[in-house]
């Protein structure tokens, strides 16, 4: 969730990662990425403002057709566990942008869209996470 390089996992709108301009993720690190919306590619920059190894990562874009913040969160929920006695989390993707030119006049539907969007990218992300191999399952 936290390596760009995955993007293309689990998020249902990124088709491409151009490049990601360092190996280790920090504050500054610019993520190049192409993804496919209302029948369009979209190529755009963000650079990650703040992370916290596991719990955070906060970008914002840099080159986009128009303004946007992206933030993922990891909370971890005292005292529950899953099935398997394992941490129980919360995982959240927070997106802020701005409508710009024509889609300002659709921006309720927008809105709607990104948000459905989001709950398959986190019920995907879900199920990679909870995905055990069948060939270790006797």
């Amino acid at each position: 969730m936290f390596d760009p390089k995955n993007d293309t996992q689990w998020l249902g709108g990124v088709i491409e990662i151009k490049s990601v301009s360092t190996d280790a993720i920090n504050e500054g690190t610019e993520i190049h990425r192409i993804a496919h919306f209302l029948g369009k590619d979209i190529d755009y920059i963000l650079v990650v403002k703040k992370i916290i190894k596991g719990k955070q990562l906060s970008t914002e874009s840099i080159k986009s057709p128009f303004p946007m913040k992206v933030d993922y969160l990891v909370e971890d929920v005292e005292g529950k566990q899953s099935e398997e006695g394992l941490p129980y989390s919360i995982v959240s993707i927070k997106i802020e942008g701005q409508s710009k030119g024509y889609l300002m006049f659709i921006d309720r539907l927008l809105t709607l869209m990104v948000s459905h969007n989001v709950r398959g990218d986190l019920m995907k992300l879900k199920q990679i996470l909870e995905k055990t191999d069948e060939q270790d399952t006797y």
